[in-house]
């Protein structure tokens, strides 16, 4: 239960895009700190559309994970990112639409691309380009 402390200011509304001086945003700290729990509650707050923001030197949340060496919570971001990539660029989907189709998934789950795939076709979003 001690650890909800940390949660208290997503819960009340905490920007998820403010920077710190060096670019930081609340996903790369967590990270940078290997957090992956932090990590897993920001992309299910709107943190997934903060996946490929860069902080002030350049690095991504995921890049920041890797630098680390936080291996496992590297993986779950790079999941992440491959699932923003495939939705806005193979799907067209806008980022509301991207909201509505993957906060409510358990991105661990997804083992390969075609699992993104399955799950972007059976969507019934609109998707421009897409047939």
């Amino acid at each position: 239960m001690g650890s909800m402390k940390c949660y208290t200011p997503l819960q009340r509304s905490a920007s998820l895009v403010q920077t710190d001086t060096d670019g930081l945003t609340p996903l790369h700290w967590a990270a940078l700190r290997g957090n992956e729990e932090a990590c897993h509650l920001l992309l299910k707050s709107g943190g997934l559309l903060m996946l490929d923001r860069p902080d002030g030197s350049g690095s991504s949340p995921r890049n920041l994970a890797w630098q680390k060496r936080h291996y496992l919570l590297y993986l779950v971001l790079w999941k992440a990112q491959t699932a923003l990539w495939l939705a806005r660029g193979v799907f067209g989907i806008s980022g509301d639409e991207l909201k509505t189709l993957l906060l409510d998934r358990d991105l661990s789950a997804i083992r390969h691309p075609d699992d993104l795939e399955e799950s972007f076709s059976s969507c019934s979003c609109s998707r421009s380009g897409v047939a």
